[in-house]
C-alpha cells in the first residue's frame, strides 16, 4: 500500500517540478519579449514623427501596429497567467514533498514494529 502511495508521490513530484519548470520558462521568454516589444514601441512612436508620408512611413507604422498588438496580446496572457500558475505548482510540489516523506517515515516505523514483533517471538 505504501509503496504504490510512494510511486505515486514521486511521479507527482517529478511531473510538478516539470511543470514548474516549464512555467517559468515560459514566464522568462514572455518577460523578455514584452521588453524588446516595449522598447521598438519607445523607440517607433517618436521616429514615426519625424518621417514623411511615403513607403518607410507606412513600412514603419505597420511595424508599430503589429508590435502594440502582439504587447497588448502578451499582457492580456501574462494578466490571465499571472505569477499565480507558478505560486500553484510550487505549493503542489512541498505539498508533494512532505506527503513523501511522511510515507518513508511511515515504512519506517512499519519495518521498526515487523522488527520488533520478530524479535519477541524469537
Amino acid at each position: 500500500m505504501s509503496a504504490e502511495r510512494r510511486r505515486i508521490l514521486t511521479k507527482r513530484e517529478s511531473d510538478s517540478t516539470y511543470q514548474t519548470g516549464v512555467i517559468t520558462k515560459e514566464a522568462t521568454q514572455l518577460t523578455n519579449e514584452l521588453k524588446g516589444l516595449t522598447k521598438e514601441i519607445e523607440f517607433l512612436t517618436p521616429y514615426l514623427a519625424t518621417l514623411e508620408a511615403g513607403d518607410e512611413k507606412t513600412k514603419r507604422e505597420k511595424e508599430l501596429r503589429r508590435a502594440s498588438a502582439r504587447r497588448g496580446e502578451l499582457l492580456s496572457r501574462q494578466a490571465a497567467q499571472g505569477a499565480v500558475a507558478l505560486l500553484e505548482r510550487q505549493l503542489e510540489q512541498t505539498e508533494t514533498t512532505v506527503r513523501l516523506e511522511a510515507v518513508a517515515a511511515y515504512e519506517t516505523k512499519v519495518r521498526q514494529r515487523k522488527d520488533e514483533l520478530l524479535a519477541a517471538q524469537g
